[in-house]
């Protein structure tokens, strides 16, 4: 079958690889479970393609690993802000995973060294400076693991904070799609547990009330005027008065 056909197989509702027929709400085929749309479009290497799960990241795409989040629920509009959050997800677990690869060769180094270096000692009298001086150099590449350990830990942090954020922009996209919306429903929709819904809606709700108050703030305000503005004024009041009855006399005489 050519690829026009495959086309016009999945725009009339049929799987463009097995032509079962595909749930229109989730995109994904009810036979085979392969999924269509563009809201599967991976953002990272713009394949069409499902997610899996992720340790760190919750979820990541089949074909490149990166960070994603897909809603069980292709009709929702995505206006796709969560995607420098994404893409700097993905650059913060990629440096974790070369920090842990470092660590862990420079690991095996120093343990390696440290077997030999006591075995050496354990033969030969080095003397003290010579024994502390062979320990040092042994456990340097240890440290330097333990350092890179730590390196990776943090940069999965901040990963996590991403993806967090992340969610955030896409939850915003659901309760602008969805009304009502409880934490159940939107847990089902993005696959993460009810306790995370709920603190996602508050996460939102909060910012709602941040964004009105900004809001008011840039709204004119009243000013208490001081004791000097206020005589200024009535003083000027008061010629105003007076011209005007000295033009009203004036009109009389004539």
């Amino acid at each position: 079958m050519t690829q026009s056909g495959k086309s016009e197989e999945a725009r009339a509702g049929k799987c463009r690889v097995c032509s079962g027929p595909v749930d229109e709400r989730t995109g994904r085929c009810q036979d085979c479970g392969a999924v269509h749309g563009k809201t599967y479009r991976c953002p990272h290497c713009r394949t069409v393609a499902d997610v899996e799960p992720d340790r760190v990241l919750g979820e990541r795409c089949k074909v490149c690993g990166g960070p994603r989040i897909q809603l069980d629920d292709v009709t929702i509009p995505r206006t796709g802000r969560e995607l420098p959050a994404l893409t700097e997800a993905r650059r913060l677990r990629a440096r974790a995973i070369a920090w842990r690869m470092g660590s862990a060769v420079l690991g095996g180094f120093g343990a390696l060294a440290l077997l030999v270096a006591l075995g050496v000692l354990a033969v030969v009298s080095a003397g003290a400076l010579g024994t502390i001086a062979t320990l040092l150099m042994a456990v340097a590449p240890i440290a330097l693991a333990a350092v890179g350990l730590a390196r990776a830990r943090s940069s999965d942090k901040n990963a996590v904070s991403e993806m967090d954020r992340a969610r955030r922009f896409v939850a915003a996209d659901v309760a602008a799609a969805v009304e009502p919306l409880n934490a159940k429903k939107l847990a089902a929709l993005m696959k993460v547990d009810e306790a995370r819904a709920e603190l996602l809606l508050a996460e939102l709700s909060v910012e709602d009330l941040v964004r009105v108050r900004v809001q008011e703030d840039d709204a004119p305000k009243a000013r208490v005027a001081s004791d000097a503005e206020v005589e200024e004024e009535a003083a000027a009041v008061e010629e105003s008065e007076e011209g005007l009855a000295e033009v009203r006399e004036t009109r009389e005489q004539k």
